[in-house]
């Protein structure tokens, strides 16, 4: 008697195993890279002009993909449209003798944005827009170009951005700006300009031929470091502040300089620390409030003229040895407005 069972079950063992296929199969190929949605820099896409090498004509986003070399007599990149992004990726828009600007813009554009790169060397200014307005820049160096090293129109945002060794100012803004976590230094003019209306906070300005960090009307400077300024480490003009900054080794070249000078009246000078600087605090004018600062080692700690006003100046003594929890000699004063000097 014949006996078929195992035979039948191999088989559906067999057919279940097919259809199952691989418990492990292999990954499914990556799809295919669609085009960069951004608008390369390049002679098809936006070609120059007699004063430009790319010109941007239209809005839209807009990268280069390497490095840019100037030319006699034509800026690197002209913007001639409103609502413009610039990523320059990294590359290093390099300018020659005789060269324009890196990039400019023309008058009256509005809403541009420039990211991420090197500008040097051109014969005019780094980064031009002071023409446009409404304008963001960050994670840029502007250095060794002959006039400023970024110059922008009113209302501008200039953030974490490396400016030296220029022939004007690191960074200028018209009116209406917001410099932040910005170097400057060793620029033959002023390190930071910015007009009325405007903020420069946690900031560094050192080794520059005029001014640290000066700002126009009903502005704020704080917490920036100053440090070896030809003339004034912070300069103010009419109702603005200056608070929690270290102001050191300024105006000392020009033997006329301050730590910060109020150049106008009711300014507000508050919590900041001035060292070794021709003068620690000055003001030139009147209705200034100078409160809770700490100056030492100036060669004047305060300069300032009649009807102004000022907190307490004490002089506070010096400790003992201390070793433990206990000690101290104090301010010298109780009055929470004082400025302490040592």
């Amino acid at each position: 008697m014949r006996h078929h069972a195992p035979i039948a079950v191999s088989f559906v063992i067999g057919v279940t195993a097919a259809l199952a296929g691989d418990l492990d199969p292999p990954a499914a190929p990556a799809p295919t890279a669609g085009p960069e949605p951004r608008i390369e820099i390049n002679a098809t896409n936006t070609p120059g002009d007699a004063d430009s090498i790319h010109r941007i004509a239209q809005p839209g986003s807009y990268h280069l993909a390497g490095n840019l070399t100037g030319e006699n007599q034509r800026s690197g990149i002209e913007i001639a449209a409103s609502g413009v992004t610039l990523d320059l990726m990294g590359f290093d828009l390099s300018g020659v003798t005789g060269s324009l600007d890196g990039i400019v813009a023309a008058t009256g554009l509005v809403d541009i944005t420039i990211r991420g790169g090197t500008v040097r060397g051109w014969g005019d200014e780094g980064i031009d827009l002071v023409n446009a307005a409404n304008i963001r820049l960050h994670d840029l160096t502007a250095s060794g170009n002959g006039g400023n090293g970024i110059e922008a129109g009113i209302g501008t945002t200039v953030t974490n951005c490396l400016t030296h060794e220029n022939t004007l100012s690191g960074i200028r803004v018209v009116a209406q700006g917001l410099v932040t976590g910005c170097q400057s230094r060793a620029n033959q003019t002023s390190g930071i300009s910015s007009g009325s209306t405007s903020e420069v906070r946690d900031c560094v300005a050192a080794s520059n031929g005029s001014l640290g960090i000066t700002v126009g009307n009903a502005s704020l400077v704080t917490g920036c470091v100053v440090v070896g300024n030809t003339a004034s480490g912070i300069q103010l003009s009419n109702g603005g502040t200056a608070e929690g900054n270290l102001c050191r080794q300024n105006g000392l070249d020009a033997g006329d300089g301050a730590g910060i000078v109020a150049s106008g009246a009711n300014n507000r000078i508050d919590g900041n620390t001035v060292q070794f600087n021709d003068q620690g605090i000055r003001a030139i004018g009147v209705s200034n409030i100078v409160i809770r600062n700490i100056a030492a080692s100036n060669t004047v700690n305060f300069d300032l003229i009649a009807d102004n006003i000022v907190g307490p100046i004490s002089v506070a003594p010096l400790s003992s040895a201390i070793s433990g929890s206990t000690g101290g000699a104090g301010l010298g004063t109780a009055n929470p407005w004082a400025n302490i000097v040592f």
